[in-house]
């Protein structure tokens, strides 16, 4: 398994947030347009109550078709709700929530790049970093060959703090 950068998680948690917020917008918008349809429904009810010599066939035609596009709008309306909420499912939601307890665990490195090391390649990780380090020559012989690298990794996640997403432990730096 490799490892993940954090930027890379955090675009992907700014485009679910995006959907989110499509949702939330959609369904305002939803509310504005039921609302706007009782206010034109009770606007013709008032108008076809009144008396008919008070009263032209063109205002009650209009407040008609002021009804209809009423109504017309509150369906698309709830359609594009339900084309958001599909788009942020509860797939979506529930790794929108996960991304953010990430987060929070790994704090204000999370924008800027913060490499998460899955625990089952943490010992690859401490070999590497050791040869990064020149700690290990590239042309390594005995005793450079015999170390524990799982002991030195053991010892190496002391500088680490770890955290769980999507069910696998990750390590980063502290």
């Amino acid at each position: 398994m490799k490892t993940l950068d954090t930027r890379d998680l955090y675009k992907r948690q700014q485009e679910l947030e995006d959907l989110k917020q499509t949702v939330e917008t959609a369904a305002e918008e939803l509310t504005e347009a039921e609302q706007e349809l009782t206010e034109k429904k009770g606007v013709l009810a008032a108008l076809e109550e009144t008396p008919e010599d008070e009263i032209t066939d063109a205002a009650l035609e209009i407040a008609s078709e002021e009804v209809a596009d009423a109504e017309s709008a509150v369906s698309d309306a709830q359609t594009n709700l339900d084309d958001a909420k599909i788009q942020f499912g509860e797939d979506e939601q529930t790794e929108l929530a996960e991304l953010d307890e990430l987060e929070s665990e790994v704090g204000r490195e999370w924008k800027h790049g913060e490499q998460l090391i899955p625990e089952d390649y943490f010992e690859n990780h401490a070999r590497e970093l050791a040869v990064d380090l020149g700690s290990i020559p590239d042309d390594a012989k005995w005793p450079c060959t015999c170390i524990d690298w799982e002991q030195a990794a053991e010892e190496l996640k002391q500088d680490y703090s770890q955290a769980d997403y999507q069910g696998t432990t990750y390590f980063f730096r502290a």
